[in-house]
């Protein structure tokens, strides 16, 4: 059994109204949509079908409940319902033109040519595979949930919902609407049902248990005539006074207080609500001051390990300790200076060009500082290439490399030169090793030159053939990946 048939036995057999209630927000978006696509998008008329059908169902639960189905059900009561009102309104029209309200569906042209037919085509449809499309586009379940609905497989679902949406979509176009399949069950899907306003579901369950207490007392009050009261906004109370009209003072006198218990009890949730919520920003609040702490604890503790690796340097100094030999020969050797040890960026400074080690540590100060004259005089270019080649534009490639490379810089946290290389007589490769904000560690290779005032990075430019045809350009910045552009 599904859940729709147990909560209409539950309010059949117990008088549930919980159960009645949750069936009412279920189902309440599907019957109001039929009822408004019917009704021209008359909202009012469409609040009255849904009361009316629903009005209609806890009238007659114990026998629906043994329906297979209960969206089908629910799907054909509304049409009934509505062509009864459009009925009595065209009838009404011939006396009084007014405008009717349209209330706008769907941006999609599709959608526009299918809503005046759709309610017609699900009525050409047999009674499975009306159920089928109902449940699979309308109340949106997944392909298993159909087939537990209907007791079938799911293999057994999804034939039966293609067959019907090719039945509904052939019959579409005989009549002048021509749609493939899947764009018939996207504009089924996004549109064919649209939200009821907010508080119709629980007018709608305060009318009926109304007038089902009502029925109970032996009133002879017409509980039609009180479900086509659209407008009961705050007057739940004025519903009461009115089923009392007709009813013994001891029945209107139990609604009344039942409305009032309802309204202290979502006050209650209210609070409650509100008080749950204060406590969880408050939470998040706590969270988000222990992450800044601890990521200012982090940066704290690479200040300190810099602070003790210099004062270890000067220790060494004052006790006379040589320093490492510089290594003369090829290969790769071990870092000397400053930035031998984990520096953060803090205490990078402007350390001179008299060394490579020290260029570097100038190099990432003017990065960071931003400071564009020391930055030019660091910088050596190197064009290199076929002497036919295109010129090369050296204030653009030097202002794309030095914001290139600024970006990188502000990345880092710190970070320590891990090994020289020499590159002949003039040139040596240092690999900076640097500590990104995230945490992770990242090399990255640079290039030093040796000039007469020191040693600069050299930034270099490669003109070379492209396999493609033409030449390009292959430009090496320290920080940043290696770029290619080709030129005709």
């Amino acid at each position: 059994m599904n859940d729709d048939a147990q909560l209409l036995r539950r309010y059949a057999e117990a008088g549930s109204e919980s159960a009645f209630s949750e069936l009412v927000s279920q189902h309440i978006d599907l019957v109001y949509s039929a009822a408004l696509r019917q009704l021209n998008g008359d909202t009012h008329l469409a609040q009255d079908v849904a009361q009316t059908v629903f009005a209609d169902l806890a009238r007659k639960a114990r026998t629906v409940s043994r329906h297979g189905v209960l969206t089908g059900w629910l799907y054909q009561a509304t049409r009934y319902a509505a062509s009864k009102v459009v009925r009595t309104e065209r009838r009404r029209a011939t006396r009084e033109k007014e405008a009717v309200a349209m209330q706008e569906l769907s941006s999609e042209a599709n959608w526009d040519d299918l809503r005046p037919l759709l309610d017609e085509a699900m009525g050409s449809l047999g009674a499975k595979d009306r159920d089928a499309v109902l449940l699979r586009y309308f109340d949106r379940k997944e392909l298993r949930a159909v087939g537990d609905a209907l007791g079938i497989s799911e293999a057994a679902a999804r034939k039966r919902v293609s067959r019907a949406l090719e039945r509904l979509r052939r019959y579409l176009t005989a009549r002048g609407v021509s749609l493939s399949a899947g764009t018939l069950a996207t504009a089924l899907t996004g549109s064919a049902v649209q939200a009821a306003p907010p508080a119709l579901a629980g007018t709608i369950s305060a009318a009926v248990f109304a007038g089902a207490a009502a029925a109970a007392a032996g009133s002879t009050f017409n509980l039609l005539n009180l479900m086509s009261m659209t407008k009961l906004k705050a007057g739940l109370l004025g519903a009461a006074v009115v089923v009392g009209a007709g009813t013994p003072i001891v029945v209107q006198q139990q609604s009344v207080s039942r409305l009032r218990a309802e309204n202290r009890e979502l006050r209650e949730q209210s609070q409650q609500l509100e008080q749950f919520r204060s406590e969880k920003l408050v939470g998040l609040r706590v969270d988000a001051e222990e992450l800044d702490r601890l990521r200012k604890e982090v940066a704290e503790l690479h200040r300190l390990r810099a602070e003790v690796a210099l004062l270890r340097r000067e220790s060494a100094a004052r006790r006379g300790l040589p320093s490492p030999p510089q290594a003369q020969g090829l290969g790769v050797q071990s870092a000397h200076g400053k930035l031998s040890d984990y520096t953060t960026i803090e205490l990078w400074s402007d350390a001179g060009t008299s060394t490579p080690e020290a260029s570097v540590e100038t190099l990432l100060w003017a990065l960071r500082t931003g400071d564009k004259d020391r930055l030019e005089k660091m910088i050596q270019w190197q064009v290199t290439g076929t002497p036919g080649a295109i010129d090369v534009d050296s204030q653009r490639f030097e202002k794309e490399a030095v914001g290139s490379m600024r970006r990188a810089i502000q990345q880092m946290q710190g970070g320590r030169i891990s090994t020289t290389e020499p590159l002949g007589e003039t040139g040596v490769k240092i690999q900076f090793e640097a500590t990104q904000t995230d945490g992770k560690s990242v090399p990255y290779d640079i290039i030093f030159a040796r000039q007469d005032t020191g040693w600069k990075v050299a930034l270099t430019v490669l003109k070379e053939d492209d396999p493609q045809g033409g030449s390009r350009l292959r430009t090496i910045f320290p920080f940043v990946p290696e770029q290619l552009t080709s030129v005709p």
